[in-house]
This record gives C-alpha cells, sequence and structure tokens, in this order.
C-alpha cells in the first residue's frame, strides 16, 4: 500500500497498492521503482490474475496457524507443569486450550516451548509463560486486525501499467509489522504481460 500523496490533474493520488519493480533492493536506497493499482477497468490497465483479499489472507491464516499451535503448546505446558498453588494460570491456559481444541502431546508442547527460549528448567517460570503467552495473544490480536482491512479489499485489482515511477520508501504504508504488504508476489504470467505492455509503450521493440 502506497501513499501517493496529492497530485496535479490526471496525475494518481491517494493510497493504491502497488507491485514493486525492483529485481534488487538494497537498505541504503531509499526509492522504488513501482506500478500502480486500481480497481477501475480501462484498455490501459491490466487484469490482475489473483485479488489481493485472497492472497493477503493466505499469508495471514498462516501466521495465525502458526501462533495459535505455540500459544497452544505453552498452554499445554501450564496445564501440565504450573502448581498447584499457581491456578489463575492454569484457568486461564486451560481456556486457551479449550478455545484451540488441540491434542498436542505434551512431549510436543514441551519441544515448542523449548524453541521458544522456555526449555524444561524455566516451564515453572510463571514470568516467562506469561510473556510468552501475552505476546502470541497481541500477535494474534494484530493478525486480525489485519485480516478485517484486508477482506474490505476483496475485488478484483487492474495493473496501472502506463503509470510506472519512483517513489520513496517513506511512502509505503504498514498497519503493523505482520502486514503483507511487501510479502505478496504476483505471478509470473502476470509479469510477463506486464513486461510486454512497457516494452510496447515505452520502446521500439517489439513484445514477444
Amino acid at each position: 500500500m502506497i501513499d501517493f500523496g496529492i497530485n496535479v490533474g490526471s496525475e494518481l493520488s491517494g493510497n493504491h497498492f502497488g507491485i514493486i519493480l525492483n529485481k534488487t533492493d538494497n537498505v541504503k536506497n531509499n526509492t522504488l521503482t513501482v506500478l500502480p493499482l486500481t480497481s477501475k477497468e480501462n484498455r490501459y490497465n491490466l487484469k490482475l490474475d489473483e485479488m489481493i483479499s485472497d492472497k493477503s489472507i493466505a499469508l495471514l491464516d498462516d501466521y495465525m496457524d502458526k501462533e495459535n499451535y505455540v500459544v497452544t503448546c505453552i498452554s499445554k505446558c501450564i496445564v501440565s507443569d504450573v502448581g498447584m498453588d499457581n491456578t489463575p494460570l492454569k484457568n486461564a491456559a486451560k481456556i486457551a486450550l479449550s478455545l484451540a481444541g488441540s491434542c498436542i502431546e505434551i512431549e510436543e508442547a514441551r519441544n515448542c516451548a523449548k524453541r521458544e527460549g522456555l526449555y524444561q528448567n524455566n516451564l515453572l517460570d510463571i514470568e516467562k509463560l506469561n510473556k510468552r503467552a501475552l505476546l502470541g495473544h497481541n500477535k494474534i490480536s494484530k493478525i486480525h486486525e489485519l485480516d478485517a482491512i484486508y477482506k474490505k479489499y476483496h475485488k478484483t485489482s487492474y495493473v496501472s501499467y502506463t503509470k510506472i515511477q519512483t517513489i520513496s520508501k517513506d511512502r509505503i504504508i504498514y498497519i503493523n509489522e505482520y502486514d503483507p504488504c511487501g510479502k505478496i508476489k504476483v505471478s509470473n504470467e502476470t509479469l510477463n504481460m506486464i513486461d510486454n505492455k512497457i516494452i510496447e509503450i515505452y520502446t521500439n521493440k517489439i513484445s514477444i
């Protein structure tokens, strides 16, 4: 998502998704070459073969599945390993497990906890368990936020190949750190069509 700003005449304005054309990038380079996307169909726009919402939500679902798995594993460890003097934490973990509806084995849960830096001798460390579980719940909330936003873009998008331009990276909009922005790729077929159109309108070469 790019903020194209307030422009003059028929220049593109406002917020639009865009395809980044740079084959390589460098952190020291503060600009990118992009093609804007629009929901308007006309003779100078190419139809994308997939909806942005579908690709975004598929990526977010993958994030969600992984995070739910981690939170479930930690909850399983809490229920199994935390002493009776921490009943409120155990109850919260039992609720998390019932919501997840998971049948994860305790050995698998402990291995996951280890991968998260919660080693066996630290499983009784309530503060560490709480922090990681809270981190997971916060992440899930942010993913839900993105999921709701990207579902609004469930419409066909078109590439405005005549409006290729260079922008500052500061114009790119990220909703939060889990935003699919920058992680979605268009198909090779679409890229080939874009290449051919750019050749056709900006060079004397014949597209193939």
